[in-house]
Protein backbone atom coordinates (compact mmCIF):
# COMPACT_ATOMS: atom_id res chain seq x y z
CA UNK A 1 0.00 0.00 0.00
CA UNK A 2 1.11 3.06 -0.99
CA UNK A 3 1.09 5.92 2.22
CA UNK A 4 1.70 8.64 0.42
CA UNK A 5 1.63 10.43 -3.26
CA UNK A 6 3.10 13.54 -5.25
CA UNK A 7 0.59 15.54 -6.81
CA UNK A 8 1.09 19.06 -9.25
CA UNK A 9 -0.29 22.29 -7.98
CA UNK A 10 -0.91 24.98 -10.82
CA UNK A 11 0.71 27.84 -10.58
CA UNK A 12 -0.47 31.23 -11.03
CA UNK A 13 1.67 31.23 -14.91
CA UNK A 14 -0.15 28.11 -15.48
CA UNK A 15 3.24 25.93 -14.94
CA UNK A 16 2.87 22.79 -13.24
CA UNK A 17 4.47 22.61 -9.48
CA UNK A 18 5.20 19.04 -7.71
CA UNK A 19 3.72 19.17 -4.35
CA UNK A 20 7.33 17.72 -2.81
CA UNK A 21 5.24 17.37 0.95
CA UNK A 22 4.38 13.54 1.41
CA UNK A 23 0.68 12.98 2.39
CA UNK A 24 0.42 9.97 5.12
CA UNK A 25 -2.26 8.19 6.20
CA UNK A 26 -3.08 7.63 9.25
CA UNK A 27 -1.65 4.43 9.93
CA UNK A 28 2.23 6.29 8.82
CA UNK A 29 1.50 9.44 10.87
CA UNK A 30 0.33 7.23 14.08
CA UNK A 31 3.99 5.45 13.29
CA UNK A 32 5.77 9.02 13.30
CA UNK A 33 4.40 9.99 16.02
CA UNK A 34 5.33 6.76 18.11
CA UNK A 35 8.84 7.21 16.65
CA UNK A 36 8.99 10.79 17.65
CA UNK A 37 6.92 10.63 20.86
CA UNK A 38 7.07 6.97 22.17
CA UNK A 39 5.11 8.27 25.76
CA UNK A 40 2.64 10.05 24.17
CA UNK A 41 -0.80 8.72 25.10
CA UNK A 42 -4.32 10.02 23.03
CA UNK A 43 -7.41 10.79 25.14
CA UNK A 44 -10.67 12.32 25.00
CA UNK A 45 -9.76 15.19 27.29
CA UNK A 46 -6.16 15.67 26.38
CA UNK A 47 -2.95 13.84 25.54
CA UNK A 48 -0.21 13.08 27.70
CA UNK A 49 3.80 13.79 26.71
CA UNK A 50 4.25 11.21 30.16
CA UNK A 51 7.42 13.03 31.06
CA UNK A 52 7.43 11.23 34.61
CA UNK A 53 9.56 13.99 36.46
CA UNK A 54 6.72 16.41 35.37
CA UNK A 55 3.76 15.02 35.69
CA UNK A 56 0.86 15.86 38.55
CA UNK A 57 -0.47 11.83 38.31
CA UNK A 58 2.77 10.71 39.85
CA UNK A 59 3.13 12.80 42.88
CA UNK A 60 0.65 10.36 45.24
CA UNK A 61 2.23 7.41 44.02
CA UNK A 62 4.82 5.49 46.15
CA UNK A 63 8.58 6.50 45.29
CA UNK A 64 9.30 3.48 43.71
CA UNK A 65 6.28 2.79 41.53
CA UNK A 66 6.30 6.25 40.19
CA UNK A 67 7.69 6.75 36.41
CA UNK A 68 6.00 4.03 34.36
CA UNK A 69 3.34 5.15 32.98
CA UNK A 70 0.56 8.35 33.76
CA UNK A 71 -2.04 7.55 35.97
CA UNK A 72 -4.49 8.64 33.16
CA UNK A 73 -7.56 8.12 35.77
CA UNK A 74 -5.91 11.05 38.31
CA UNK A 75 -4.92 13.40 35.12
CA UNK A 76 -5.39 17.00 36.33
CA UNK A 77 -5.08 18.25 32.33
CA UNK A 78 -5.06 22.25 33.85
CA UNK A 79 -2.04 21.53 35.97
CA UNK A 80 0.18 19.59 34.34
CA UNK A 81 2.83 20.22 32.19
CA UNK A 82 2.59 16.68 30.07
CA UNK A 83 -0.73 17.62 29.05
CA UNK A 84 -1.83 18.98 25.65
CA UNK A 85 -5.24 20.03 24.45
CA UNK A 86 -6.44 20.37 21.03
CA UNK A 87 -9.02 22.28 19.89
CA UNK A 88 -10.64 18.37 18.99
CA UNK A 89 -10.72 18.00 22.85
CA UNK A 90 -12.96 21.73 23.25
CA UNK A 91 -15.90 20.14 23.24
CA UNK A 92 -15.57 18.02 26.09
CA UNK A 93 -14.01 20.99 28.25
CA UNK A 94 -17.36 23.37 27.29
CA UNK A 95 -19.72 20.70 28.22
CA UNK A 96 -18.12 20.33 31.38
CA UNK A 97 -17.70 24.53 32.40
CA UNK A 98 -21.32 24.11 31.36
CA UNK A 99 -22.24 21.08 33.73
CA UNK A 100 -20.50 22.52 36.55
CA UNK A 101 -21.43 26.13 36.23
CA UNK A 102 -24.96 24.92 36.47
CA UNK A 103 -24.15 22.54 39.29
CA UNK A 104 -22.32 25.07 41.31
CA UNK A 105 -25.90 27.01 41.73
CA UNK A 106 -27.69 23.95 42.94
CA UNK A 107 -28.96 24.95 46.38
CA UNK A 108 -28.49 21.51 47.61
CA UNK A 109 -24.98 21.12 47.50
CA UNK A 110 -22.81 21.63 51.39
CA UNK A 111 -20.09 24.06 51.50
CA UNK A 112 -17.60 21.61 51.23
CA UNK A 113 -18.84 20.11 47.45
CA UNK A 114 -19.73 23.63 46.43
CA UNK A 115 -16.15 24.87 47.19
CA UNK A 116 -14.72 21.59 45.47
CA UNK A 117 -16.97 22.07 42.61
CA UNK A 118 -15.70 25.62 42.43
CA UNK A 119 -12.03 24.27 42.13
CA UNK A 120 -12.61 22.20 39.65
CA UNK A 121 -14.36 25.11 37.48
CA UNK A 122 -11.61 27.33 37.57
CA UNK A 123 -9.32 24.64 36.55
CA UNK A 124 -11.89 23.98 33.72
CA UNK A 125 -12.27 27.63 33.18
CA UNK A 126 -8.39 27.99 32.63
CA UNK A 127 -8.82 25.18 29.75
CA UNK A 128 -11.59 26.38 27.78
CA UNK A 129 -10.46 30.70 28.10
CA UNK A 130 -6.82 29.33 26.63
CA UNK A 131 -8.46 27.83 23.70
CA UNK A 132 -11.14 30.75 23.39
CA UNK A 133 -7.76 33.33 23.02
CA UNK A 134 -6.33 30.67 20.51
CA UNK A 135 -9.28 31.92 18.40
CA UNK A 136 -11.01 29.88 15.72
CA UNK A 137 -8.64 27.00 13.65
Amino acid sequence: MRWYQRTSVQTAGGRQSQLRAQIADERVEEALLADEFPNLYLGTINHCMFDAPQAECQDELPEDQRGLAPLLGACQPARCRNSTITRAHAPYWVAEEDDLTARSKDPRLSPPKRESVFVRLADVQRITRALEEEGPA
